[in-house]
């Protein structure tokens, strides 16, 4: 579902996260694509708040500060 919503296929977001160097401890992800991603969330599930947000991204491995 992340990679759909990237735009890229699901392959290249599993091949990238495994590459060496990747270790970081929050992703690194431009805003434009954290706007989709919360957008999508917020179309899927409109009453949610804050926290479960924050669950949506750490549940798809986005560890954002």
């Amino acid at each position: 579902e992340l990679a759909s919503i990237l735009g890229i296929h699901q392959n290249t977001l599993h091949y990238k996260l495994q590459e060496p160097g990747l270790h970081q401890k929050y992703t690194e992800l431009m805003d434009s694509d954290l706007d989709r991603v919360l957008k999508l969330y917020k179309c899927l599930r409109p009453d949610s708040g804050l926290r479960y947000a924050t669950g949506f991204l750490w549940r798809h491995s986005l560890k954002i500060q």
